[in-house]
């Protein structure tokens, strides 16, 4: 009797596992453009216009797309997945790191469906300016993150190369940027108030 009833239990859970539906139910809709991850793999961050996957076994995927829902980036790894955020209602940042202040930036905007060029450390990212500095240049640089001829500004400056500012503020009204920063020395704190005229 009771290898009668333990089969009769065994059948019907069977059964309500064979219900006929979908049994991947958390797989994501990834586009026939795209290749798949073999395995479906855990959302790590997400926003309406991108999605991150994967885990630290078996790396990562991240997945731009435009308004119609296409994909129009991607790009994997095995290490530390990029931070992608929305720096403004239609730019997103693509943050990849690459070690102690080492970070790739490059940006997306969303109404225009174009890329920016890549950017090392920037700074700060506000109102479509990007602010960011070249140590080998030494140029502390203000400009449109997509289209240099739209604003560009340059000013020489013997910055920390390893040291991000310690404060920084772009004021549109005034028409300047605000920087407090370690000189060259990372001994020395200097504060600028910088023109954009």
């Amino acid at each position: 009797m009771r290898k009668k009833s333990f089969l009769i239990i065994l059948v019907v859970f069977l059964l309500m596992g064979c219900n006929g539906k979908d049994t991947q139910l958390n797989k994501p809709n990834f586009p026939a453009s795209v290749d798949a991850p073999a395995a479906v793999q855990p959302v790590i961050s997400e926003g309406e216009q991108y999605k991150v996957v994967g885990d630290l076994e078996n790396g990562w995927h991240y997945y731009i797309y435009d308004r119609k829902g296409d994909v129009v980036d991607s790009s994997s790894g095995d290490r530390v997945p990029p931070d992608i955020n929305y720096v403004s209602s239609d730019i997103i940042e693509i943050r990849s790191h690459g070690g102690t202040y080492a970070d790739v930036c490059k940006y997306y905007d969303v109404t225009s469906n174009q890329f920016s060029e890549d950017y090392d450390n920037p700074f700060l990212v506000q109102g479509g300016k990007i602010v960011y500095y070249d140590a080998q240049t030494r140029m502390l640089t203000i400009r449109d993150i997509f289209d240099k001829s739209v604003f560009y500004k340059e000013y020489k400056r013997n910055m920390s190369w390893d040291r991000p500012p310690l404060s920084i503020k772009l004021d549109y009204n005034d028409r300047q940027l605000t920087i407090t920063y370690y000189d060259e020395s990372d001994v020395h704190i200097k504060t600028e108030t910088l023109k954009l005229n």
